[in-house]
């Protein structure tokens, strides 16, 4: 793969983690579902978990892109450091709470969190940033 390529797919790579992140936030995280059926009006997005952090993440992620595109020494790694920042989010904030019985309440006993969209697109739009900022901070190194 020649530098250019390499480098425009590491940009675009980028660009798609930081918007996952983006989209994270908007979009449930956390459902219930009773017997079967999931109950929208009951959905926790990014936004309910985790406030400002995933846009606060993304755009961190956005603006430090161009600069480790460019050959900034420490914006790789800081990019690597907001993907990794994600990933807490999801691992230590979100994961815990899938696949638990009771967090709404004795009238949905029978119902269950699952994971929703969101979830997916938290940990793999910080898998993206780890990605790309170590690839970077890697190629720097070599």
């Amino acid at each position: 793969m020649t530098g250019g390529t390499l480098r425009g797919a590491l940009a675009a790579t980028g660009v798609a983690g930081a918007a996952c992140l983006a989209a994270a936030t908007f979009l449930p995280v956390i459902r219930i579902e009773q017997d079967g059926t999931v109950l929208p009006a009951l959905d926790s997005t990014g936004w309910d978990l985790h406030g400002p952090a995933l846009l606060v993440l993304a755009a961190l992620a956005a603006t430090l892109l161009p600069l480790a595109l460019r050959g900034s020494a420490a914006a790789p790694l800081a990019l690597a450091f907001a993907g990794l920042g994600g990933l807490a989010i999801a691992l230590f904030g979100d994961l815990p709470d899938i696949d638990q019985a009771g967090l709404v309440g004795e009238r949905l006993a029978g119902g269950r969190s699952i994971a929703g969209v969101g979830a997916y697109l938290e940990a793999a739009g910080s898998l993206l940033l780890v990605t790309v900022g170590a690839t970077i901070a890697l190629r720097r190194a070599a």
